[in-house]
C-alpha cells in the first residue's frame, strides 16, 4: 500500500483502457528475451487479436444494420404510396362490385355504414400481404389486362426488398 506503484485493475465495461493496457503490456513484454517474458504473454496477444477481430466485425454488423434499416425505412414509405395507389385505382375500378376487390388482396368491409367498402390495409405486415398478393394476381393476368399504374415491377421490388429486409 505505501509502495511506489499503484495498481488497479481497468474497469471490465472500458473496452479502450483495457486495450491500451494489453497494447503496453505486449509492447514491454517484446522488449524483454524470451525467457524473461511471463507465462502469458502469448495468450494475451492471442486474446488481443480474437477481441479485435470480433470488434471489427461487431463494426461491420452495426455498419450493415444502420443501412438495412435506411433501406427498410425508405421501403416502408414507398410500401405505403403504392398501396395508396393500387387502393384508389380499385376504389375507381370496382366501384360497382368492390368484391372483385378481393382478388387483388384488399379486404372488404361487409357490415355497418360502410358495408361494401374496400379497405386500405394497416401495419406493414397487412401492407406487405396485399403487395404481394397484387403482384402475383397482376402477373396471372395478360399483360393488356394489367392496372398500368404503379408498374408491376416496382411492387415486387418493394415487397422483395421488404421481405428480404424484415424477415
Amino acid at each position: 500500500m505505501k509502495g511506489q506503484f499503484n495498481a488497479q485493475f481497468p474497469v471490465p465495461g472500458k473496452v479502450a483502457p483495457i486495450f491500451t493496457l494489453a497494447g503496453a503490456f505486449l509492447k514491454k513484454e517484446d522488449e524483454l528475451d524470451e525467457d524473461e517474458r511471463t507465462v502469458y504473454t502469448e495468450d494475451i496477444r492471442e486474446l488481443l487479436a480474437t477481441v479485435d477481430t470480433a470488434l471489427g466485425l461487431k463494426s461491420t454488423g452495426e455498419s450493415q444494420r444502420v443501412l438495412s434499416s435506411e433501406e427498410v425505412k425508405a421501403l416502408d414509405k414507398k410500401s405505403v404510396e403504392l398501396i395508396k395507389k393500387i387502393h384508389r385505382a380499385m376504389v375507381y375500378e370496382f366501384a360497382e362490385t368492390p368484391a372483385e376487390a378481393s382478388k387483388w388482396g384488399f379486404d372488404i368491409s361487409q357490415t355497418g355504414k360502410r358495408a361494401g367498402t374496400i379497405r386500405l390495409p394497416d401495419g406493414r405486415a397487412a401492407i406487405v400481404k396485399v403487395l404481394d398478393r397484387y403482384a402475383k394476381t397482376e402477373k396471372a393476368r395478360p399483360a393488356a389486362q394489367r392496372f398500368t399504374a404503379p408498374p408491376l415491377a416496382e411492387v415486387q421490388a418493394v415487397v422483395d426488398g421488404l421481405s428480404t429486409n424484415v424477415n
